[in-house]
């Protein structure tokens, strides 16, 4: 209980350098998690297509239909569960300018060939930017500590103790900036997502962007401790006692 008093203590020891560290973290997973969802999105209608599913169109261009007679030809082949049919037109909101395709269907049996369409009722880069910046503090706040380490080496505590100590202030910044980028994920994926729903109809923040973002995180605290922890546990007592004042 004392060391992790401790630990909570000496992270946030510099609150201006621990809060800008941990906003850089926040700002970089909630990017991180809406370039995951956008990239999620795209693909969406890709991951969710069905090999069982076959579409034809008119041999000389999408704007030509198909006669519906051949709606019933095509049933009768052997192995067609289900037909339906869709007619492409030009949408146009309020000025031609604002042009986007459409298509009219049958909802009853398109609705049943695509059950993955559901209607409402009421209708690497970055991240080592900020395993730099993480292990920028922690290098900054160990130098500074160098004494009180010296201090924790006389009372009986060993090298060991001290690397537990600036691994988990580490992993305090890193999964506070994490988690607060994960939390601002949801509502600005919500926003993003209603502002263009006519391109990505479905725009979800998934699980394993989540995991991600967590595994990021404990990367960053790892990677970011481990040269400041070294330099701790080498320094002699009587070289540390000398910093302080």
């Amino acid at each position: 209980m004392l060391q992790l008093k401790i630990l909570f203590r000496n992270a946030f020891h510099n609150k201006l350098r621990s809060g800008l560290t941990i906003l850089g973290i926040t700002v970089a997973v909630l990017a991180f998690g809406l370039l995951r969802t956008v990239i999620g999105a795209w693909y969406a209608g890709f991951e969710a297509a069905s090999a069982s599913r076959l579409v034809t169109r008119n041999a000389i261009s999408i704007i030509f239909p198909l006669p519906i007679t051949y709606a019933e030809k095509i049933r009768q082949i052997a192995g067609v569960k289900g037909v339906s049919y869709g007619n492409w037109f030009g949408g146009i909101y309020i000025d031609e300018k604002n042009f986007f395709p459409n298509f009219c269907v049958e909802p009853r049996t398109y609705m049943a060939i695509y059950p993955e369409f559901i209607l409402s009722p009421p209708e690497k880069k970055a991240f080592l930017i900020i395993m730099a910046v993480v292990a920028n503090t922690m290098a900054m706040t160990t130098r500074e500590r160098i004494g009180d380490y010296a201090i924790m080496k006389t009372l009986g505590f060993g090298g060991t103790d001290i690397a537990i100590m600036i691994f988990g202030e580490s992993l305090v910044i890193a999964l506070t900036g994490s988690f607060a980028g994960m939390i601002l994920t949801f509502p600005a994926a919500k926003a993003f997502g209603q502002t263009l729903s006519t391109y990505f109809p479905i725009f979800i923040v998934s699980a394993q962007t989540l995991w991600l973002d967590l595994l990021a995180a404990l990367l960053i605290a790892f990677f970011a401790a481990i040269i400041p922890a070294r330099r701790a546990i080498r320094v002699g007592i009587a070289e540390g006692l000398r910093r302080i004042g």
